[in-house]
């Protein structure tokens, strides 16, 4: 049966032939070909579609756009985006759609330089000792971090604690243990462990202490805050005798597992952040880049790197995770999702990879050291 369209199970090609038997619709214009076709007319400028008045309007092209940058960008970082009203063009060369004009910067621009010693002072002002509680939880071969840099310490003599933090280090050393460091908060949070009288408020960079003093100091997991790294390196190398000790604990990049990076890159997605510090690229280096570290009559005896197992047993083990990480420039939001994405790990691990330098200050101060222990104690353990 026909439709009564000008065609019956197939279509009409011609005003003089005839299709499946169905005589030409008379007044209807035959189908041209491709070449022929006339190009289509101009849009109107108002839609037929369009709402009556009094009801709203259709959105335009340009704030479609608008909305839909709204949804996915950072509402922190929304000033700092050149382009925030992205345009639409159109035009007789874009008959089936429309195109989005670039933008002339980069849609995230290059992360600003904090003033990380005010971040710093506001961090640990608000959560004492938790660097330390996350540190006291992990464990390779049933050993925190703590325990492994006091088993590579001589036993004998004092200890100068820089950067102590909450005193993590005072019931293994006992009384030979002196601490020191820039936030009242972490000091008072320590007073419960040891005597106030064995703890110094004070600058890493400009230590309150006599020259050849100590025959040990040690620093642990702050050497990558603490800035000017080459004056925290001067001091240390300053108070500690010759023949004595300076070990410290500083995070690493290995050992990992797969899981283990698989979870530290979905962190750094969320929090647009690459968990960084600021001393960590010339920590990391092995080489006279970080020249700074092995400073005169310095010599690396012991360097091993080994990963730490963090268990997390309960939503707070994995809140207190990410809440102990080093974000200056990630807002609240995205810490958050941090937070939900750790609840997810509920009854796992991740491993917290950290190094363990041991330097001994050579006999005579003006002797350069290599800056390199020897091949067979440079090692990597999981």
């Amino acid at each position: 049966m026909c439709s009564g369209q000008g065609f019956c199970g197939g279509r009409y090609r011609g005003p003089n032939r005839w299709l499946y038997g169905v005589k030409p619709i008379e007044g209807l214009q035959p189908a041209t070909s491709r070449r022929s076709r006339p190009t289509a007319p101009a849009r109107a400028t108002t839609s037929p579609w369009s709402m009556p008045a009094g009801r709203g309007s259709v959105p335009s092209n340009q704030e479609r756009a608008t909305d839909h940058f709204a949804d996915v960008a950072d509402p922190d970082r929304r000033e700092s985006h050149s382009h925030e009203a992205t345009t639409i063009e159109t035009g007789p060369h874009r008959q089936y759609g429309s195109a989005v004009t670039p933008p002339t910067q980069p849609c995230r621009p290059r992360t600003p330089e904090y003033d990380w010693r005010t971040y710093l002072a506001e961090f640990h002002r608000r959560r004492p000792g938790i660097t330390a509680a996350v540190l006291e939880q992990s464990t390779n071969n049933q050993r925190t971090p703590y325990q492994w840099l006091v088993e590579q310490l001589p036993s004998h003599g004092p200890v100068v604690d820089v950067a102590c933090g909450d005193a993590p280090l005072a019931a293994m050393l006992g009384a030979r243990w002196i601490g020191i460091d820039r936030s009242p908060t972490e000091l008072a949070s320590g007073s419960a462990r040891v005597d106030d009288g064995r703890m110094v408020l004070g600058e890493a960079s400009a230590l309150p202490f006599r020259s050849d003093c100590v025959d040990v100091a040690a620093c642990s997991m702050a050497l990558q805050i603490l800035d000017p790294l080459d004056a925290v390196m001067t001091e240390l190398r300053r108070i500690v005798g010759a023949g004595g000790r300076i070990g410290v604990l500083v995070p690493c990049r290995s050992p990992l597992s797969i899981r283990d990076r698989w979870r530290y890159l979905r962190l750094a997605l969320i929090v647009r952040d690459r968990l960084s510090a600021p001393n960590d690229r010339r920590l990391v280096a092995r080489s006279s880049n970080c020249h700074s570290l092995y400073a005169t009559g310095l010599r690396a005896t012991f360097d091993e790197q080994r990963r730490f197992t963090y268990r997390i047993a309960e939503p707070s083990d994995a809140d207190r995770f990410v809440l102990s990480l080093y974000l200056p420039a990630t807002s609240a939001r995205r810490v958050s999702a941090a937070r939900r994405l750790a609840l997810r790990w509920v009854g796992t691990e991740i491993g917290i990879p950290i190094r363990l330098i041991v330097w001994k200050v050579d006999e005579g101060t003006g002797e350069q050291g290599t800056g390199h222990a020897p091949a067979s104690s440079v090692r990597r353990r999981r």
